[in-house]
């Protein structure tokens, strides 16, 4: 006998029971394949990365001032911004483009960055390419942060700024400077509060 108020514990339990059995069986069918939605930024960042080297200007990555925290719930924000630094270090090697990191305030995290760098260059066959000179940390404080990246877009121009990660206040204002010098914006956060800088660029 069940006991009452749980019934509907017990329908959801067999629904999840039943769609893992199913999917898990389709699994094993080697012509089956998930459907995935294509994401048009992927494009435009290799697309960003050949106008950067078009335009003999830098390509520029920022995770926030905020962002490698490596100890909060937004732990997820970090593992993505270094998913997307691997990946454009690998595209910045393949088109011979200089990579500029600007670090967030969260020093724990610096080792870890400069390694994913460090290692995607590594791995496109040009460890040459890194340079520790444009692993660029301003200090805590959302105004040193963008202060700092916006006079190294003026001062060394920006091709593409790819901002990914844990963002505050010094989104709209990095984001609006680098579009100022025509640079081109591709980004996201997870904050929701956000949202609607990267919305603007």
């Amino acid at each position: 006998m069940l006991k009452t108020g749980t019934y509907l514990d017990l329908l959801l339990m067999i629904v999840m029971v039943a769609a893992t059995y199913y999917f898990y069986e389709k699994t094993k069918d080697p012509s089956w394949k998930p459907f995935i939605r294509h994401i048009p930024a992927l494009d435009a960042i290799r697309e960003g990365v050949g106008k950067s080297v078009e335009e003999d200007k830098p390509v520029h990555f920022a995770m926030g001032q905020s962002g490698g925290q490596l100890y909060s719930n937004l732990v997820s924000m970090t593992l993505t911004a270094l998913a997307f630094l691997r990946h454009i270090t690998i595209l910045c090697a393949e088109y011979g483009a200089r990579l500029i990191v600007h670090l967030p305030s969260q020093t724990e995290s610096i080792p870890l960055i400069e390694g994913t760098a460090r290692e995607g260059f590594a791995f496109a066959g040009k460890p040459e390419m890194y340079r520790r000179d444009d692993m660029r940390y301003y200090g805590r404080g959302a105004l040193t942060w963008t202060q700092g990246v916006t006079a190294s877009y003026a001062e060394e121009g920006v091709g593409l700024n790819l901002s990914i990660g844990i963002f505050y206040s010094d989104c709209p204002i990095s984001l609006e400077m680098a579009h100022i010098l025509g640079g081109m914006n591709i980004g996201g956060t997870g904050r929701w509060v956000m949202v609607y800088a990267f919305a603007m660029m």
